[in-house]
């Protein structure tokens, strides 16, 4: 069994420095937001092997708040190439997980998560500001994590509205 959580950042600020939409750092309400997600992964018992996180500002903060509350992952990859490619930069990287690997949360934009959400689970998902879901999934190793045969086990989790 392997765990992919799938989240999109918290509300953010409207501008970064310079205009710059990478740097825009979340806004209270997004802290919020990502605390919320954390409280309740926290309260559902859920623990990251690893933390794959685009390295926008607002994608950090969002993941720095949500481990803040419900645990940080031995390791965390903040890269770049997550916030300039598309859902393929994230299906290229989960398939090629170390099995050790159990639980991935993945923090991200949209539309990759709800693209990322639709294949692995094979429905939509509105993904609003920290919109999270988490998807159980019957593989024993993370080749085949996109296989349509796979059986999945989804939860979706909103935030409180605030």
């Amino acid at each position: 069994m392997k765990t992919v959580i799938l989240m999109r950042h918290g509300d953010a600020e409207a501008n970064g420095p310079g205009g710059d939409d990478e740097w825009r750092p979340l806004s209270s309400r997004g802290h919020r937001q990502a605390r919320d997600i954390g409280r309740q992964l926290a309260h559902l018992g859920v623990s990251f092997d690893l933390g794959l996180v685009s390295g926008a500002t607002r994608t950090s903060e969002t993941a720095d708040d949500v481990f803040s509350v419900a645990g940080r992952p031995a390791v965390v990859e903040c890269d770049r190439c997550f916030y300039v490619g598309g859902p393929s930069t994230w299906t290229d990287r989960l398939q090629t997980l170390p099995t050790d690997v159990a639980t991935v949360i993945c923090v991200g934009h949209h539309p990759s998560m709800g693209m990322l959400a639709s294949m692995i689970g094979g429905r939509r998902v509105a993904y609003e500001t920290a919109t999270t879901v988490i998807a159980g999934l019957e593989i024993s190793d993370w080749t085949s994590v996109f296989h349509p045969d796979v059986t999945v086990e989804a939860k979706v989790l909103r935030p409180e509205r605030s």
